[in-house]
């Protein structure tokens, strides 16, 4: 697949990435560093807002401050980090820490998870806006993969106002200011996830702070200003560099 993409993209002026993580893995594949040009997602703000949340969802949930929604959205399947769920949950239980995982989404790893995590709400695949809501309502979104090259929804979830624990593989930990806006916690480390995700679930002013941090994070990354590497690559295709 690197060879064959390698003689795809063999003529192209640059080649844009969603990621600094896909850069350096198509470097590693053999292309050209100078070639690769970062192109980073966007979010839209109004749509994901905290302003969507839902108290009505929360009471279906049976979520509060004192057991707080743990979110995860996307495909539930063994390249998502999902493996790392049924222990840490049990971690948390060893701490006596209520709580409450919502996953999203659909996927082979659905009945695995449902009979590890028995007391969890599987609302299936949700549509565009009805996944707005849900993060709006959610307390802590949750998202383990090692293999995403963006991770759109990380920064979905912090336009919605809520911090984020994400892997240090992949995409998603650019999305996040460790320590301010979220956590990246070490790939597969159960032990790393649960430590942050204990520290959160123990203090909802600190999930409140770091929350608030997220969405002033998010708010900058625009579409307006994501196309404008596309722009540029247009440009430059025209007229030279």
């Amino acid at each position: 697949i690197y060879d064959y993409s390698r003689w795809l993209y063999q003529p192209c002026r640059s080649l844009l990435v969603p990621s600094k993580a896909s850069a350096d893995l198509l470097a590693q594949a053999g292309h050209r560093r100078e070639r690769l040009r970062l192109w980073p997602s966007a979010v839209d703000a109004e749509q994901f807002t905290p302003n969507r949340a839902s108290a009505a969802l929360r009471r279906r949930w049976v979520v509060d401050d004192r057991r707080p929604a743990i979110l995860y959205a996307g495909r539930l399947s063994p390249e998502k980090g999902l493996a790392i769920v049924a222990p840490l949950q049990r971690l948390l239980h060893r701490h006596g820490l209520e709580h409450r995982f919502v996953f999203a989404g659909d996927g082979p790893l659905a009945p695995w998870l449902k009979a590890e995590c028995p007391d969890a709400v599987f609302p299936g695949n949700l549509t565009h806006p009805d996944v707005a809501v849900a993060m709006a309502s959610a307390d802590i979104f949750f998202f383990p993969s090692s293999t995403d090259a963006v991770g759109t929804v990380v920064l979905e979830s912090q336009a919605s106002g809520i911090p984020a624990l994400v892997s240090d593989r992949g995409g998603p930990s650019e999305h996040i200011i460790h320590g301010t806006t979220g956590y990246v916690c070490r790939a597969e480390d159960v032990n790393a996830f649960g430590a942050r995700l204990i520290e959160l679930l123990r203090s909802a002013a600190r999930r409140r702070e770091m929350g608030e941090a997220a969405r002033l994070s998010a708010r900058v990354r625009t579409w307006p200003v994501a196309l404008q590497p596309l722009s540029r690559a247009w440009h430059d295709a025209v007229h030279g560099d």
